[in-house]
């Protein structure tokens, strides 16, 4: 019995050992990328890790599956979480400046790939918007990359990127026929919020046009819009103007403030789906880095490495109090 133990014990540690290995020779685009790889198979959207799995997705996917897959709604919770982490990540790739050089090469020809990719879906809109839907894009996605080019961490990280955007777009995305200026989105409508019930300081009013933007009535810039909505919510100089701030007991944290601001973000029917996007895009980072700079004063590291207590907590503090009305 005890020889019987030692046998386990001994296959035990071996195969400690082996997993301890794969996980260092893991490029560190493969574990920014692994959590959402691991939700995926977690939960069926991805039948197994291996490379033809993500063909087997994209030829089989349908409208209908796709929202009977990404309908659990703690999966899509977990979607969001962990689609913020990466993004903090890459954002903040090489910060410290330690990647080997086959590190800084892989995250190279993921970011050419992938913006490469992006300006053929925008040329697609742009020439046939009409055509344009999640079908066509998984189309194109089949034409151009084999099975086979999975296996390289930055296809895989790509594939990732793209079935997240799929589920999200099934999940919150409502599609009308595009005018003649490109796609566009209709939102759904604000969910239980009336401006008549909340005060006006409250109410940071995004507006999106064809091709500018306006916060509270002034025109404003895509850079600008990131830092004004950080210190809207903020409001560290406790203006009248800006959100108030409530003191809620959050476990974890204890006795804190939060805001009780509102971003309300409104279209033009005319406004064209990549610029809406990009506003959207600051209006995330904003929230991320809110977050993220909150989680390095209080528990002295980033939003992404705290554990599952803590980044609750924090996401308490800083809920994303974003709502999006109906284009008009």
């Amino acid at each position: 019995m005890m020889f019987g133990s030692s046998c386990r014990s001994r296959r035990e540690a071996q195969t400690d050992a082996e997993h301890t290995k794969i996980e260092m020779d893991k490029s560190k685009l493969e574990k920014v990328f692994d959590p959402l790889h691991s939700l995926f198979i977690e939960y069926g959207v991805l039948r197994d890790s291996t490379p033809e799995s993500f063909c087997h997705f994209f030829e089989t996917i349908t409208a209908d599956s796709l929202k009977n897959i990404c309908s659990d709604s703690l999966m899509y919770q977990k979607l969001i979480d962990i689609s913020d982490s990466i993004t903090i990540q890459l954002r903040c790739f090489n910060d410290s400046g330690t990647l080997n050089e086959a590190d800084v090469a892989e995250m190279d020809s993921f970011m050419y790939f992938t913006v490469h990719y992006l300006n053929k879906i925008a040329d697609l809109i742009e020439n046939n918007p009409v055509r344009f839907t999640p079908d066509s894009m998984v189309k194109m996605i089949l034409e151009d990359i084999s099975c086979e080019a999975y296996a390289k961490p930055f296809y895989r990280g790509f594939g990732l990127s793209v079935i997240s955007s799929l589920c999200m777009f099934s999940r919150d995305i409502v599609r009308n026929i595009p005018d003649e200026k490109g796609l566009q989105r209709e939102l759904p409508p604000v969910g239980g919020l009336s401006e008549s019930k909340i005060r006006s300081r409250n109410v940071l009013h995004i507006s999106v046009g064809a091709d500018s933007v306006f916060c509270n009535g002034k025109a404003t810039r895509i850079n600008e819009i990131k830092p004004l909505v950080k210190r809207f919510f903020l409001n560290p100089d406790n203006d009248t103007l800006m959100s108030e701030k409530v003191e809620k007991n959050i476990e974890g944290l204890g006795l804190t403030e939060v805001s009780k601001g509102v971003v309300l973000l409104t279209n033009l029917r005319a406004t064209q789906y990549g610029f809406y996007i990009m506003v959207q895009n600051e209006i995330a980072a904003a929230i991320n880095e809110l977050r993220d700079e909150f989680s390095q004063k209080i528990f002295g590291t980033s939003f992404e490495q705290l554990s599952e207590e803590k980044r609750k907590a924090v996401m308490k503090k800083f809920p994303v109090a974003v709502s999006e009305a109906e284009p008009h």
